[in-house]
């Protein structure tokens, strides 16, 4: 999917190092991992994208740009 462009990768995590360390932080007591945290970033930081994710509860917890949802992909409950 990366090599026919349907998935682009334009994050660089260590340019948002101390973003993604701050949501570890707030997040620090839901067991955020850094995977999640990446994407949470990431989802902030591209705007029009959805995390594509198989563990709905992290991502209704977790919020990108402060209070925003972050639109997900998942399986139905």
């Amino acid at each position: 999917m990366i090599q026919s462009g349907e998935i682009i990768l334009e994050f660089i995590l260590a340019e948002q190092a101390g973003n993604v360390l701050t949501l570890l932080k707030k997040y620090a007591d839901h067991e955020m991992d850094l995977a999640d945290a990446w994407i949470v970033r990431m989802t902030g930081v591209v705007g029009d994208c959805q995390a594509v994710t198989l563990d709905r509860s992290d991502f209704t917890v977790h919020r990108r740009n402060g209070r925003e949802k972050i639109p997900i992909t998942a399986p139905p409950r």
